[in-house]
């Protein structure tokens, strides 16, 4: 009896061993689709339009922000700072920038587009707009702000403002572009990272997410000509023309971009607002932390569990991983 009772005390923790490996393999399943998601609209940050007179989204206004924006959220969100949460705006691909052809006062309405010229693709007379979608409107200002596309008729757009405070108009002239909005954050109590599209759509991405780090570096200064870039970027021109001379001596390594950086303004982009020290982000790095599913797998180490369990055998410790992306829009510039 003693000799069989040796023999399963040592038999059986393999067979538990053994019994952990999926919970394990599912966490790494887990990070990984989180990553891809990250990974993919980050690259995409403040891409596009591919076609239409405008410069590109990521010379127009920042395109990565440290906070949620969108329906959901006021309009100020821009000028706060969310360690686990982070907004992602680009045109999608394909789609062209398009010019109000009358005023839009923020109100539903219907604006007629301009005449396509050489802002729309030819033959095409709404810019590959789609109804129910999003859309950024911009001024030679600086101002920006999210839109909502209600319905498409023949040469005009049925438009609203999207966010909560007053509506920000723009003149006949302005320019209005389709947007992908990509906003992710940490959910603590349910221990889930969610994705929000700027609209209605909040929904789980991965879950048994016990902790999210997002981080963001760039140069302290930069080699764009503000000249080159004064009359279709004045938000970025506005930047440039505080920032060290680029000229002045060897070029510096990226440095982390605190929220204490990219909170304090200057500001700008009417009312869609951010800090102009936004368009000095040239990566991002995320970190995140997943916990075993199932709570047979935690121990009680808070070091290695971050909502410890009880289990004294099979366990699958909280795993860690990290990305650091770098979006194309950012490079050469």
């Amino acid at each position: 009896m003693l000799l069989l009772g040796t023999v399963f005390s040592l038999v059986d923790p393999a067979r538990g061993a053994l019994g952990v490996q999926p919970e394990i393999a599912e966490m790494h399943q887990r990070l990984r689709a989180g990553f891809a998601r990250l990974q993919a609209d980050l690259l995409l940050a403040g891409s596009g339009p591919q076609a239409g007179a405008v410069a590109p989204l990521a010379r127009l206004r920042a395109p990565v922000l440290p906070a949620l924006v969108g329906h959901r959220h006021p309009a100020t969100a821009g000028t706060t700072f969310t360690a686990d949460a982070l907004t992602v705006l680009y045109v999608p691909p394909g789609a062209a920038a398009a010019e109000l052809a009358s005023a839009f006062s923020g109100l539903p309405g219907d604006v007629p587009l301009a005449a396509s010229g050489d802002r729309c693709p030819p033959g095409v007379t709404t810019c590959g707009f789609e109804a129910n979608s999003l859309a950024l409107a911009f001024d030679a200002a600086g101002r920006s702000d999210i839109v909502r596309v209600l319905q498409i008729s023949a040469g005009a757009l049925r438009l609203r403002s999207v966010g909560e405070g007053p509506a920000e108009p723009f003149a006949a002239g302005s320019a209005i572009v389709p947007l992908a909005v990509r906003g992710y954050s940490h959910d603590r109590a349910a221990a889930e990272l969610r994705y929000q599209n700027g609209w209605v759509t909040d929904a789980p991405v991965v879950d048994n997410v016990v902790g999210v780090s997002i981080r963001y570096y760039g140069r302290p200064a930069h080699s764009v000509d503000v000249r080159a870039v004064a009359a279709t970027a004045p938000c970025l021109a506005a930047m440039l023309a505080t920032a060290p001379d680029s000229d002045a001596g060897p070029v510096q390594p990226e440095q982390e971009l605190t929220a204490d950086v990219l909170t304090d303004g200057p500001w700008c982009g009417g009312r869609l607002l951010f800090d102009v020290d936004l368009f000095r982000v040239r990566r991002v790095r995320v970190e995140l932390r997943l916990q075993a599913s199932d709570v047979r797998h935690r121990g009680r180490d808070p070091g290695l569990f971050h909502r410890p369990g009880s289990a004294r055998h099979n366990l699958a410790p909280d795993l860690f991983g990290v990305i650091e992306v770098t979006p194309r829009s950012a490079a050469g510039w």
